[in-house]
């Protein structure tokens, strides 16, 4: 879960930044049309854009690629093409050698924990910075209300009708407001004349007006979500400068060329004698000796703004915005999974903090956190346990005991079967147990199917009935044609075995669903043999037996041909040249290997 919110952070982290050096490098620009408060409040887009994980899909196919891509292969599988076409997707890979199994277990280890170590990492960084923020606001405001002194001073009201706090403190040269609830201002313990203290109040109260405390306290919360991020660093300080300087501006405004000179003497006169102390999230009328010049000249060179101007340039911020949130939405929505799988026990969905993940055709899950999930582990004699890759799990069950025994454990190695040892050593009667466990993100997943033959083997089908729902981006439910195509994906991988083809072909056969049966037969073998509604003279066909033919090459078979001979249990077609009442017969089943797939082409009452 970390990790996911770690990544949608790095989207929006990149977004601002782009948007940040965007507008850096147009400021030569916008300063000459634009007013200076666009350059002030544009920084609140960076903002929002950090902190909105927005997400946009422009892709307008309903079902996702996992599907789409499977049934495109499926359909290359079953079509005539040369064994050299480029098209070919191999099945059935080799078994990694067990020396490289292990080494990609190590690697995943270490490249899936990376982000989450990373997520971890930033999470202490951004507590550390809030902490560190908070506790250095606290320990001002203890300072203030130690060390400074009450004061009336009735003229605050001449611009607002809150309650304001004036203090005076002889720790500080130049006035400031602190406080965003219970606003505060803090005066230097010095003379002030009649004009000074005038100045100083149209400043602060400015501020307050603006609400620019809230505004650092925006900034400052940011900066400490994206303390890795220099860009951060950078809006926030300047938002701190254009605070200043777009609120001289405000104040100076509509002021007479004396009355500057009055507001910029004032300032001077708040200048500190030592070095200037910095106070966190606060307004500050003084600054540095190097930034009040730049202030200065702002002031001595300010520019009225148009109607026309100001519209634009909030239709400009406005566009801005939208692209720079657009974009992101549409990154995060690149990089997020095509699909969403819902695990379901009897209908009730089981909320996963692991996301579940379809690979090879399989839908995975979390061992131990589905375990958990399901109460399963809340029985303390039932544990998993993991040594380098080989994960141990025991689940004692007393009330279906079998010869004796009340406890089943597995052996679960990464890469490898599934195997039953200890109390029940005879290979477990479920094919789906055979679909191999993977790691992802250090933990260990099992295909689902996997999963629900253990826990019906062991507690029987009433109580555990484990399903799964599959949506879209959109939410759109697309289960039923993502399941069709993990089957087919399934299937071609299992058809690199010429006698698991015949046994698909024989369970579509005895299911009448003829379109399902054409996926285990050559063109020509369904242009030759099928019917509207059967195949080879027959309706519904069920194995009896399924024995093999050998030395294919003494009759005459090349490399790559393969021979069986059923005897089924089967309904004959009419009009066929079996007998109505005929209900037993054997056959030949002619296969040929195409693209690693072996794929029936002929029926045949002889050889």
């Amino acid at each position: 879960m970390i990790g996911e919110l770690f990544k949608a952070l790095l989207i929006t982290s990149l977004a601002g930044s782009v948007l940040a050096v965007v507008i850096s490098l147009l400021r030569p620009i916008t300063k000459k049309i634009f007013g200076y408060s666009w350059h002030y409040y544009i920084w609140l887009c960076v903002l929002f854009v950090m902190l909105m994980p927005v997400r946009f899909n422009v892709n307008t196919t309903p079902a996702p690629n996992i599907a789409t891509q499977t049934i495109q292969t499926q359909q290359e599988a079953v079509s005539e093409q040369p064994e050299t076409t480029e098209n070919v997707v191999q099945t059935a890979p080799a078994q990694k050698p067990q020396l490289l199994q292990k080494a990609t277990v190590i690697w995943d280890r270490i490249i899936y924990n990376r982000m989450n170590i990373l997520a971890y990492v930033w999470l202490i960084g951004a507590i550390a910075l809030m902490l560190l923020n908070v506790l250095r606001y606290i320990r001002l405001n203890i300072e203030i209300r130690k060390n400074s002194e009450v004061i009336s001073c009735p003229e605050t009201g001449e611009y607002t009708d809150r309650k304001i706090n004036v203090r005076v403190w002889e720790n500080i040269a130049s006035p400031f407001m602190t406080g965003v609830f219970r606003p505060m201002l803090i005066l230097p313990k010095t003379e002030l004349s009649g004009e000074q203290l005038d100045n100083i109040l149209r400043h602060e109260m400015t501020h307050f007006k603006r609400h620019d405390i809230l505004y650092k306290w925006f900034a400052e919360f940011v900066k400490c979500i994206h303390w890795f991020n220099p860009i951060s660093w950078y809006v926030s300080k300047q938002i701190a400068s254009e605070c200043e300087i777009s609120c001289d501006m405000a104040v100076t405004k509509n002021m007479t060329g004396s009355e500057e000179m009055s507001y910029v003497s004032t300032i001077l006169s708040l200048l500190p004698t030592g070095k200037s102390k910095q106070l966190p999230l606060t307004t500050q009328m003084a600054s540095s000796k190097k930034f009040l010049k730049r202030r200065f000249i702002m002031i001595k060179n300010k520019k009225t703004t148009s109607r026309f101007m100001s519209v634009l340039s909030a239709v400009i911020a406005v566009i801005m915005l939208s692209t720079t949130v657009f974009a992101s939405g549409v990154l995060s929505d690149l990089t997020t999974d095509d699909y969403t799988i819902e695990i379901l026990n009897n209908g009730e969905k089981i909320e996963l903090t692991n996301k579940p993940f379809i690979e090879n055709g399989e839908v995975y899950v979390p061992l131990r956190e589905l375990f958990e999930k399901m109460g399963i582990m809340s029985n303390p004699e039932n544990y998993i346990n993991w040594d380098n890759g080989k994960i141990t799990v025991s689940i004692n069950e007393p009330s279906r005991s079998v010869n004796g025994y009340s406890e089943y454990t597995y052996q679960i190695e990464i890469g490898q079967e599934i195997r039953k040892i200890l109390s029940n050593p005879e290979p477990i009667n479920f094919d789906v147990l055979i679909v191999p466990p993977v790691l992802k993100d250090s933990i260990t997943y099992i295909q689902l199917g996997s999963v629900s033959g253990v826990l019906n083997e062991i507690y029987g089908t009433h109580l555990y009935k484990l399903e799964y729902n599959i949506f879209d981006k959109n939410r759109n439910d697309i289960t039923f044609s993502v399941t069709d195509a993990l089957e087919i994906e399934k299937d071609l991988r299992e058809m690199s075995d010429p006698i698991r083809t015949v046994e698909l072909f024989f369970k579509a056969f005895y299911n009448q669903d003829f379109e399902k049966m054409k996926r285990y037969c050559t063109q020509s073998c369904v242009d030759n043999f099928f019917g509207d509604d059967y195949v080879f003279g027959m309706k519904k066909a069920m194995p009896l037996s399924i024995a093999t033919v050998d030395n294919l090459a003494e009759k005459g078979f090349t490399d790559g041909e393969w021979i069986a001979q059923p005897k089924v249990k089967m309904i004959p077609a009419e009009n066929s040249v079996f007998d109505p009442n005929q209900t037993e017969t054997s056959f030949y089943l002619i296969l040929k290997q195409q693209n690693g797939r072996y794929l029936i082409d002929e029926f045949a009452t002889g050889l």
